[in-house]
């Protein structure tokens, strides 16, 4: 609560420091703006003219250069070119695809955000053509203005009979002449390549309206019926046709790999040669080697880590349209080796058997998907697995209730995670059955790559942990980071916190762009990053939401830091009182604080004028409504600036001795010495008197008060006392202890001894030490500490009491 008031205060004072500056800045401006707006020259002397005409003949040099570089566009018809054709060659990819019967929503996403990447490299190149055209048009328009501003020279008295005057006039016009014919087709090639670069765009978004209608036509096929039903008399014909026609499809198949072979021969040398050599470097490099890097499973699955490295090596070589074949082993390589990676990084037996099961119905898929493979098989086969791999999956939560190496939180999350796969696979097969082909495809691949991307994201989450923790635990790192950071381990958490954050955000994209929602990872994070609402003309999203409290946690690190080295480095070799460098590092904590929110604040589109509106709407109404905790905010101010109070001092407040702890805006917290925390309000310890024993000089003097019988010599009480003191180690030598004859008391003669500590904490403890020296010493030395005693005198005994002591005498020898 403290904090967030103390926040306002400074929010309010910056705020109105900024807008006024603010103001200061938009006046230098127009000043600036007034200054730099040309003006003309007044010439009125032969020589300013020669001068003037010098200056153009200089200009029209330079103008030639700055014409060169701007219609120099070799550069930018490079890209457009080659935009072009992979444009082309999308356009006769989507065409391919239309024709194609197995064409699915996938493929065209990723078709589309392709096409949109050269959109946006389109419109760049768009507008650096714009930019250069602009340029010139400014570059002429200026060469004009010079042209009107020559004649009106020309036209001058002072130049009408001037012989010179006529030939630096004709020389300045012939050099004028020649500036403005250098802009004459200058810009054609420059305009040409622009209306180019528009005619691509149009054909670009043209492009992408097509596909949007045709992933739109195939999102709608999904919920129809375009295959008889599995258990239909006339599936079963078209099953037994298939049966007939298979050597068809052999000769096919051999034909098309003998063409792979001959188009992308050296590429698969290339991977080999890559593979070889990857085997034998991660076999003889050593492991700690590679554990130092967080890629410990390289070492121990080399085969499988080299051929995902190969493949991906070679796969840039290959041309955009390499054969569906190279697709289909290129996924079976990188699966199998993916789930062997995956594998070795999970102990319980059933979550293994699950991933592996994952891998081969994708495997299979693929299969299925890119092999020219009759529908009537492929339906068969993919109902089948299905059904096996949707039962397998229910299974495999019995099969969790016997293992012991999960805890039990984890084995409910791994059961919830099949039981759902194990629904969409049977919910797959059911479709595939009853002929809604596409939508069981469709489901059955979405489930399979939507577990793939959460594995290959727990992996990736893995390794990154991995390289943070050895990042920071690297033995020469540490050394230099412990100075400014005590706590490694508490970095590295907060690292874990942020990356995982990153990487479950990117899990989510990637999964609602395998359902469907987006075409691709990339515009699905952009999508939910710009998700928002609008505060007038503020929009605040999710990404600036993000992005300011990212810069709000990384200037609070800084200042975590910072007050890190004060106080491990800095306050110890200046012999700073620890009090004193705690108010330091609060005061540098707070200022950070107000720092941080004013960054958020830009971050988050909010201007400091709307800012300060609204903090001085609220100082008014805290003004008038919370006139005692703003009262306790000030007074808590003060005590931070002023350090009249300071954290460890011992001070006595109501007469209860105790310790400050915490030393807040709204409040202190004082410790007892009976272990009670006591809250003073900071407007007390203002306004209110409070003893303060350590606020300079933590030494302090104690008595102890002593009284002695009537008739001891008092010279040996206090030589006895002063030797005590003396003899004592804690009891200072300067000032000098004292012994002071205080007074003639009823029963005693009282003295004071009066000693002096280098610091209060030792105090109690001395002065009861001394207290039990002293009752020893008095007792070697025959001095008695009296007590009160009252004695009664009485001069004359009345003669009736007498008679009534006889009495009794005789009356008690009778008995």
């Amino acid at each position: 609560m403290s904090k967030r008031f103390f926040l306002l205060s400074f929010i309010l004072l910056i705020s109105l420091i900024l807008a006024q500056t603010q103001i200061i800045y938009a006046q230098e401006e127009e000043n600036v703006e007034e200054e730099q707006q040309p003006k003309l020259e007044e010439i009125n002397d032969i020589q300013k003219l020669y001068n003037k005409a010098d200056e153009y003949e200089e200009d029209k040099k330079t103008l030639e250069s700055r014409l060169k570089e701007l219609t120099e566009i070799a550069s930018i018809e490079k890209t457009f070119n080659s935009s072009k054709d992979y444009i082309n060659q999308c356009n006769q990819k989507f065409k391919d695809k239309k024709l194609s019967k197995n064409t699915d929503i996938d493929s065209m996403r990723t078709l589309k955000s392709e096409v949109a990447i050269y959109s946006e490299i389109c419109s760049n190149l768009k507008n650096q053509i714009v930019e250069r055209l602009k340029n010139i048009e400014t570059l002429k328009n200026d060469w004009s203005s010079r042209r009107d501003y020559w004649k009106e020279l020309q036209n001058q008295s002072i130049f009408a009979n001037n012989l010179n005057a006529k030939d630096v006039f004709s020389s300045g016009d012939k050099t004028i002449d020649e500036a403005l014919k250098l802009f004459e087709g200058a810009d054609t090639s420059v305009t040409k390549l622009n209306q180019n670069i528009s005619e691509l765009d149009r054909e670009i978004n043209k492009l992408i309206e097509e596909l949007e209608k045709f992933i739109k036509n195939l999102q709608s096929r999904l919920f129809k019926k375009s295959h008889s039903a599995m258990l239909s008399s006339k599936y079963f014909e078209e099953f037994s046709n298939v049966l007939n026609n298979k050597e068809e499809t052999k000769k096919d198949n051999k034909q098309s790999f003998s063409e792979i072979y001959d188009n992308y021969g050296w590429v698969f040398i290339l991977q080999i040669i890559v593979f070889i050599l990857l085997c034998s470097y991660l076999t003889h490099v050593k492991e700690d080697f590679l554990t130092g890097f967080g890629l410990r499973f390289l070492h121990k699955n080399y085969i499988a880590s080299s051929i995902i490295i190969s493949v991906l090596f070679g796969i840039p070589f290959l041309l955009d349209n390499y054969p569906p074949m190279v697709k289909l082993v290129y996924t079976i390589l990188i699966c199998i080796s993916t789930a062997i990676i995956i594998c070795e990084k999970i102990t319980n037996k059933s979550l293994k058997a699950g991933v592996i099961l994952v891998f081969i119905l994708y495997i299979l898929y693929k299969i299925f998907d890119l092999a020219d493979i009759p529908d009537a098989i492929s339906r068969l086969v993919l109902a089948i697995v299905s059904l096996v791999a949707g039962i397998d999956f229910f299974k495999m939560n019995s099969t969790y209730e016997t293992a012991n190496e999960s805890t039990k939180e984890e084995t409910l999350k791994v059961k919830f995670v099949n039981k759902i796969i194990g629904v969409f696979l049977v919910v797959a097969c059911i479709l595939q059955i009853a002929g809604y082909t596409a939508l069981a495809n469709h489901v059955f691949h979405i489930t399979l790559k939507s577990v793939l991307i959460a594995l290959l994201s727990w992996i990736l989450l893995g390794f990154l942990k991995s390289c943070v923790r050895n990042f920071f635990t690297n033995v020469y790192i540490e050394k230099y980071l412990k100075q400014v950071i005590p706590n490694v381990y508490e970095v590295i958490k907060q690292c874990n916190v942020i990356i995982t954050i990153v990487v479950v955000f990117l899990v989510i994209a990637g999964i609602l762009a395998a359902w469907g929602f987006y075409d691709n990872t990339i515009l699905g994070a952009k999508s939910l990053l710009s998700l928002g609402f609008n505060i007038q003309d503020i929009k605040i999203t999710v990404g600036s939401v993000a992005w300011a409290v990212f810069l709000f946690y990384v200037i609070l690190c800084v200042s975590w830091c910072i007050r890190n080295v004060l106080e491990n480095n800095i306050f110890p070799k200046r012999n700073i009182e620890p009090g004193v460098g705690i108010s330091i590092n609060r005061l540098i904590y707070y200022s950070f604080y107000v720092i941080a929110f004013a960054v958020a604040m830009c971050v988050l589109g909010i201007s400091f004028q709307n800012l300060a509106v609204i903090i001085g709407a609220l100082g008014v109404g805290i003004g008038f409504g919370l006139q005692n905790i703003v009262n306790n905010f000030a007074s808590g101010l003060i005590l931070l600036f002023e350090r009249s109070i300071k954290v460890g001092d011992i001070v006595v407040v109501n007469g209860t001795w105790g310790t400050v702890k915490h030393l807040g805006l709204r409040a202190t917290i004082v410790q007892t010495f009976a272990n009670a925390e006591m809250i003073v309000p900071n407007s007390d310890l203002v306004s209110g008197t409070v003893n303060n024993w350590t606020m300079t000089n933590r030494k302090t003097r104690f008595t102890v008060k002593i009284g002695v019988a009537y008739g001891t010599d008092p010279e040996l009480v206090k030589s006895v006392l002063l030797k005590i003191a003396d003899e004592h180690s804690v009891v200072l030598r300067y000032p000098a202890p004292s012994v002071v004859f205080t007074e003639f008391g009823d029963s005693s003669l009282n003295f004071e001894l009066r000693c002096w500590v280098k610091d209060i904490a030792n105090m109690w403890k001395t002065q009861d030490e001394i207290m039990y020296e002293i009752d020893k010493k008095f007792k070697e030395n025959n001095i008695s500490i009296p007590f009160p005693q009252r004695d009664l005198y009485i001069k004359e005994m009345p003669s009736n009491i007498k008679e009534i002591v006889s009495d009794n005498k005789s009356s008690h020898k009778k008995k």
